[in-house]
């Protein structure tokens, strides 16, 4: 925090005590701190990071896209859905943790199971005309 935002947050502050917060801020020609207009998307991360790590997991040439950028648009069209159905935070509903938990905990399953694919096709190792160990 800068020494001008904390000078201003002090001042707001102080207008507030004293119920004239806009005419003070005006008066002594500053703005009021601006809102953060991602802090409603922010909430929503987890989800859009979530996607990604399990889209990379499985197809892990798609990780350029996946982009903090990227994740944080998808958060901000996220925030509004949210907001109109009055939902509060992933944290809020016991239904999307269970469906988040899981997807986490079969994870090592679908990693598995792409490692096994990749696996069968591979050609076999010379000399094993099925390429198991001897």
């Amino acid at each position: 925090m800068t020494e001008l935002e904390a000078q201003q947050l002090i001042a707001q502050g102080d207008a507030i005590d004293s119920n004239q917060a806009a005419s003070t801020a005006e008066a002594a020609g500053m703005s009021l701190a601006p809102v953060n207009p991602d802090a409603a998307a922010m909430d929503w991360m987890m989800i859009p990071e979530l996607l990604a790590f399990a889209i990379c997991g499985i197809f892990p040439e798609t990780a350029p896209h996946y982009t903090d950028a990227a994740k944080l648009d998808l958060a901000r069209k996220i925030a509004p859905v949210a907001e109109k159905y009055g939902w509060n935070g992933p944290g809020d509903s016991p239904e999307l943790m269970l469906a988040v938990g899981a997807f986490g905990f079969s994870m090592p399953a679908i990693m598995a199971y792409r490692a096994r694919k990749i696996a069968q096709a591979q050609p076999p190792e010379e000399g094993k005309p099925d390429g198991s160990p001897e």
